[in-house]
């Protein structure tokens, strides 16, 4: 389905009740309930268009940092950046020794993979510990944790209480994860965004709004990609 927009966009639909535009830096998702026609999306979309093209000049403005792995460049890790150093001869092709990035100069052209498996491996070892933490204290009941790959998507939970978190979490601040987390862990209760689902967010993490803009503000500069 098109339009003059750019981008283009594509429709989702589902057993909803509303539409809901999402917007990426390349992308625009139009989720609809099954049962609207495309006559009535096109006029959504056309009585939306000039807050369609605020929001997407402003997210060309925030454009996810590209990385060119040299060295002495930044990496993030828990919200803090870390310098790349080049060696020789270590173990292991990337490590991290609490100052910075050690890679292997010899492994310069998998860089880009190695860093991505290195953050997947830490969130991996890292979420599952601080879910299992919020669970105990606060009574939530889950299933499993995965770790999730999703472009946009920070976390989810199924009905049968598997939650799932993005692997680009692990660059964010501490306590936007555990907001994340907590969200989820909330879903196990509620299953929607109803009032009673913010309150009990509210009622384990009373700040969270402050974390939840600053992923609406930031989250951009959480994806990891490589200068083309």
């Amino acid at each position: 389905m098109k339009n003059s927009l750019q981008p283009e966009f594509k429709v989702i639909r589902s057993n909803r009740k509303s539409l809901a535009i999402e917007l990426g830096h390349n992308s625009m998702k139009i989720r609809a309930p099954y049962q609207m026609s495309d006559a009535e999306i096109s006029r959504f979309i056309l009585a939306k268009k000039d807050w369609i093209r605020e929001k997407q000049l402003l997210l060309s403005k925030k454009s996810p940092p590209k990385h060119q792995f040299v060295e002495g460049e930044k990496f993030l890790m828990y919200g803090e950046e870390y310098p790349l150093k080049f060696v020789e001869k270590q173990p292991f092709a990337l490590k991290f020794d609490t100052k910075e990035f050690l890679l292997n100069s010899r492994d310069l052209h998998r860089a880009h993979i190695l860093f991505k498996a290195w953050y997947i491996n830490q969130a991996k070892f890292s979420f599952p510990k601080r879910v299992e933490d919020y669970a105990s204290k606060y009574g939530f009941k889950y299933k499993t944790v995965r770790i999730s790959d999703a472009a946009r998507r920070w976390g989810s939970c199924s009905s049968s209480g598997s939650i799932n978190l993005n692997w680009r979490l692990m660059r964010a601040i501490p306590e936007v994860i555990d907001y994340v987390i907590v969200h989820e862990l909330a879903h196990t209760r509620h299953m929607d965004h109803s009032t009673k689902f913010w309150e009990l967010v509210a009622d384990v993490m009373p700040n969270y709004k402050t974390y939840r803009i600053w992923l609406k503000e930031h989250g951009y500069m959480l994806d990891f990609l490589a200068e083309s």
